[in-house]
């Protein structure tokens, strides 16, 4: 094992509550926002498991994570989309 310090990023994220077998609905949420708010996806999602119970998984609380850029025309946004 060892400590590695990881870039800042920017992120959507979603908590799911329950079980990881209805999952797939949370992250189709997670996409449908990114799109809805004209943010670009930035590469593969993650999962961070904040309450793991192998003993009752509708217990369960699994945060999402979707790399993103900003949306066009924002000022974090390097392009610029929307300026005139």
């Amino acid at each position: 094992m060892q400590v590695t310090d990881l870039p800042a990023v920017r992120a959507a994220t979603i908590v799911h509550h329950g079980p990881m077998d209805g999952v797939d609905a949370t992250w189709q949420l997670l996409a449908r926002w990114i799109e809805d708010n004209g943010h670009r996806p930035l590469g593969l999602g993650g999962e961070v498991h904040l309450d793991y119970c192998p003993e009752d998984p509708s217990n369960g609380v699994t945060e999402l994570q979707i790399p993103v850029a900003p949306a066009a025309g924002d000022p974090r946004d390097g392009s610029r989309a929307g300026v005139s």
